[in-house]
């Protein structure tokens, strides 16, 4: 099993096929600067250049302290919204290939 991290990476790179552990690239960008505090855009090597400091600084900090609800919806909406938009243009798609 992938540490979060790596999955969020792999998100990140659109190599994560629709399965219980996908989710848009956006949002995985989103969780990754949530969680190390860091900002390296889109770039996944970046992030993978920074995987031991961030993952070490999270553990330093995770002393119970938990996301707030409001992140939590924020972030369920984002999904919600994107899902929505993809499966109307997955639709689209599909009928205009029939």
């Amino acid at each position: 099993m992938m540490h979060p991290f790596d999955t969020l990476i792999a998100n990140l790179k659109g190599e994560v096929p629709r399965s219980l552990y996908y989710m848009p690239k956006e949002l995985a960008y989103e969780e990754l600067k949530m969680i190390s505090g860091e900002d390296w855009g889109y770039d996944a090597e970046a992030w993978l250049a920074r995987r031991e400091a961030i993952l070490a600084r999270v553990a330093e900090r995770s002393t119970g302290k938990r996301r707030s609800r409001e992140e939590y919806r924020s972030l369920r909406g984002e999904l919600k919204r994107w899902t929505r938009e993809n499966e109307s243009t997955e639709r689209a798609e599909d009928e205009d290939s029939v």
